[in-house]
């Protein structure tokens, strides 16, 4: 009888260790969910702060779109089209 309350409490204890395996795996997902959704949320922040001339060319960078794309639609500078990409890429413009 002891034996077999060993194996069980053996078998249980491996159970639990693949569930906690399972549930750090999935906070670690959803840690790195919330962190992009927060920097999408600062991008779209910023951009709408932004001076009305620079805001479209801000939501475009955000969107994905090249610096080049950027100035020859807002009409900016492609010196200025390159500031905002390289903004949002670093997710620090303030």
């Amino acid at each position: 009888m002891h034996k077999t309350l060993m194996d069980g409490m053996s078998r249980e204890l491996k159970e639990l260790r693949q569930e906690v395996a399972i549930l750090r795996d999935s906070f670690a997902l959803l840690r790195d969910e919330m962190e992009m959704l927060r920097n999408s949320l600062q991008n779209t922040q910023v951009a709408q702060n932004a001076s009305p001339l620079y805001k479209e060319a801000m939501q475009m960078a955000i969107l994905g779109h090249d610096a080049l794309t950027i100035s020859e639609r807002c009409g900016i500078s492609r010196a200025e089209a390159d500031l905002v990409v390289s903004l949002i890429k670093n997710g620090k413009p303030q």
